[in-house]
C-alpha cells in the first residue's frame, strides 16, 4: 500500500511538472511573437515619420511623363509596387481635349498606365519616374501628378504641360 501511494504521488508530480513547462513555453512564445510585432509595429511607425519626397521637376515627350522625384527623408525607399501615382491632365485624343484622370501601377517594363524608376531613392538622393500616358497631353494645358510612398508620404505637382 506504501509503495502504490509514492507511485501514484511520483506519476502526479510528473504529469504536473509536464503541464507547468508546456504553459511557460507556451508564454514564452507568445511573449516573443507579441514583441516582434510590436517592434514591427515601431519600425513601420518610423519609417512614416521619417519619409519625405518631393517632385522637383515634370517634363514630357509625346506620351512619355517624365517626373523627378527627390527623397528628403532618412528612410530608403524602393517598394515600388506599393506606390501610387495618379495624374490629371488633358489628353489630346484625337484632335480632341479630353481630361483623364488615372492610376498608374509600377513595372519594370511600363506600358500605357503604368511607370518605372531610374532606381531606388536612397536618403538625400532624386530619382526620375517614367510615366507612360495613355495618350499625348494636350498643348499647354493644365495637369496634377501625385506621388505616393509605400509609407503614404505624398508630393503633388501642379503645373502646365
Amino acid at each position: 500500500m506504501g509503495l502504490s501511494t509514492i507511485m501514484a504521488f511520483s506519476l502526479i508530480s510528473v504529469i504536473a511538472i509536464t503541464l507547468i513547462a508546456v504553459v511557460l513555453l507556451n508564454l514564452g512564445f507568445s511573449a516573443n511573437l507579441i514583441y516582434n510585432a510590436e517592434n514591427l509595429k515601431q519600425n513601420i511607425s518610423l519609417g512614416q515619420l521619417n519619409s519625405r519626397i518631393t517632385i522637383l521637376s515634370v517634363t514630357v515627350s509625346n506620351n512619355l511623363l517624365y517626373v523627378n522625384l527627390a527623397n528628403n527623408g532618412s528612410v530608403t525607399l524602393w517598394n515600388f509596387c506599393h506606390f501610387a501615382v495618379i495624374v490629371k491632365y488633358y489628353a489630346n485624343v484625337s484632335g480632341t481635349e479630353k481630361l483623364i484622370v488615372s492610376l498608374y501601377n509600377y513595372s519594370k517594363t511600363p506600358s500605357a498606365y503604368q511607370w518605372s524608376s531610374s532606381g531606388i531613392l536612397n536618403p538625400d538622393s532624386t530619382a526620375k519616374f517614367t510615366v507612360v500616358l495613355p495618350y499625348p497631353p494636350y498643348a499647354n494645358t493644365n495637369a496634377v501628378v501625385i506621388v505616393s510612398t509605400n509609407y503614404g508620404t505624398v508630393a503633388v505637382w501642379r503645373g502646365i504641360l
